[in-house]
């Protein structure tokens, strides 16, 4: 009913200026369709009386015996979509409003931003020509299920994507899509989108697992990398039925190194030989690890014993011939390393403990034979 129409507006615009109700009394008699309803049915004389400053209000009885008309229940009231348009544009938030085609209706500076273009150049074009193949038509379902009624699917919580700005530049966003049924808009059903710029966090992100991954001091994956790496290629390589070798080096007699030449020696010593152990891998692949203390070990996916043997043969030279002399030491000093190399081809290790335990046996075994040589296990 018209009263009803009229209480809910009283409400709905609680608080606003003077000017503001004007006009929406002007709206109203126009709805109305009498241009002197503002004497019987205006919006200011059941809102209340408001000072020129809008500082105080004082509400007045609502007249129920104003004429009542029967209205459509999905008929927009006035200025909903000019308040909604009016809140996004003033949260600090990426927000954008997209209608059941995906076709963007309004959106906020912010969200602009992350689009990449200009508010006027977004508006109207299609939402979905900023998604990445593989996350559009999961949206575009999510669309249609709005569109088939099914409002209770029509929502899609926090999800990270990878935007195509109108610039071809890719952002990395997290977005979430809330559906607007169709009756307190009347212009049918309407999407919320919210996104988040993720570029910052994901580079912190990256920044910390790779902190949390390093060994500080040579630069090389930690024991913790090393684990995960080793049952990660240990499922893969058993998969797709390629060998696995594993190679544990040790450096000899570091010990005396370290209290001869001194802890800080020691610690550049290890860094050259980590430097060296690096550049040797075969493929980009294989990953170098410390393993603990003066221990270092290397993971060789897809490669057999030959290419583990050659890998290990051009580290034992390389370190064979490092200088120290840029440390102040003699010219004479050097350092060796004694290796282990286990293979796993045929299924003879169970799992990844046992080829990391015929690796150690064989590095031992090179250490007993008087080091500074490779042993491999077969």
């Amino acid at each position: 009913m018209q009263a009803d129409k009229c209480v809910n507006m009283i409400e709905q615009y609680r608080g606003d200026s003077l000017e503001t109700l004007k006009k929406l009394d002007d709206r109203w008699a126009a709805y109305c369709g009498d241009a002197d309803a503002t004497a019987g049915s205006s919006l200011l004389t059941h809102r209340g009386c408001v000072d020129t400053d809008s500082a105080a209000i004082l509400d007045t009885p609502f007249n129920a015996n104003v004429a009542t008309l029967n209205l459509p229940s999905t008929k927009v009231q006035p200025g909903l979509l000019t308040t909604l348009a009016s809140v996004i544009n003033h949260v600090n938030e990426a927000i954008f409003i997209i209608n059941e085609q995906g076709v963007l209706q309004m959106l906020n500076p912010m969200a602009a931003t992350l689009f990449g273009a200009s508010i006027e150049d977004l508006t109207e074009q299609s939402w979905s020509d900023f998604l990445q193949p593989e996350v559009k038509e999961r949206y575009l379902s999510l669309l249609a299920q709005g569109a088939n009624g099914q409002e209770t699917l029509a929502n899609m919580g926090t999800k990270e994507i990878v935007l195509q700005r109108a610039d071809s530049l890719s952002l990395d966003v997290d977005l979430s899509l809330s559906y607007l049924p169709a009756s307190p808009t009347g212009q049918g059903a309407l999407y919320m989108g919210m996104m988040h710029n993720l570029t910052r966090h994901k580079a912190q992100y990256q920044a910390l697992r790779l902190q949390a991954r390093t060994d500080k001091l040579t630069g090389l994956a930690n024991r913790h990398a090393f684990d995960e790496e080793i049952e990660r290629c240990w499922v893969d390589c058993n998969n797709d039925h390629q060998p696995l070798s594993l190679v544990v080096i040790d450096v000899d007699y570091f010990k005396l190194f370290n209290d001869r030449y001194g802890h800080v020696n020691g610690d550049a010593c290890l860094k050259k030989i980590a430097a060296v152990i690096d550049s040797a891998l075969p493929t980009s692949q294989c990953m170098a690890a410390r393993y603990g203390g003066e221990e270092f070990a290397l993971i060789l996916p897809n490669c057999d014993a030959t290419a583990a043997q050659l890998c290990a043969q051009r580290v034992q030279t390389a370190i064979n011939h490092l200088s120290f002399t840029d440390l102040g030491l003699h010219g004479s000093v050097r350092v060796s390393v004694s290796q282990g190399i286990a293979v796993e081809t045929l299924g003879q290790y169970r799992t990844s403990k046992a080829l990391l335990c015929a690796a150690d046996t064989a590095l031992y075994r090179a250490k007993s034979d008087g080091r500074n040589r490779i042993n491999i296990r077969v």
